[in-house]
């Protein structure tokens, strides 16, 4: 995991569009966050790699999902919200599900630097430095064996 930086707003995203789909996905729950130019954007964020594991998307069985890092069951507002839409593998974004990550902060690559919460040990496992850390680890699966664990040690 790395330090990310987030990249312009979309010029498409306008203001707007962001209240119109805000509006259509509390009305009726629909998925407003999958046009083209958000997903390409979004993905572009950290070269089409998962934020949170750095795999890379598409391959396997790691197509990229638009992570919502505020949950959009919690957090309506922020449903497509510059941002708060990041790139990940369906694993990671799979096991932090609609953790309150207001209530209960993960590492936000665009905010925090990972280096300051979690380090990697020869196992090619992730500890945590802090609570943060540790959540972060926990709620996205970093240490999955399969799924990341195996794949570090490879590289």
């Amino acid at each position: 995991m790395i330090k990310l930086t987030l990249s312009p707003k979309p010029t498409k995203l306008t203001p707007k569009l962001e209240k119109e789909l805000t509006a259509k996905y509390k009305k009726d729950g629909k998925i407003v966050w999958k046009r083209k130019f958000l997903v390409e954007a979004v993905a572009a964020i950290s070269n089409n790699k998962c934020v949170y594991s750095e795999c890379k998307l598409g391959e396997e069985s790691k197509y990229m999902e638009v992570e919502h890092f505020h949950p959009k069951s919690l957090y309506e507002d922020e449903v497509v919200k510059w941002g708060n839409l990041l790139p990940s593998c369906k694993k990671c974004n799979g096991v932090k599900d609609n953790l309150d990550t207001k209530k209960f902060p993960i590492i936000n690559p665009l905010e925090d630097d990972p280096k300051e919460h979690i380090y990697l040990k020869r196992s090619f496992r992730l500890y945590p430095k802090t609570e943060m850390g540790k959540r972060t680890i926990q709620h996205t699966a970093l240490n999955d064996r399969k799924h990341f664990v195996n794949k570090r040690f490879k590289i």
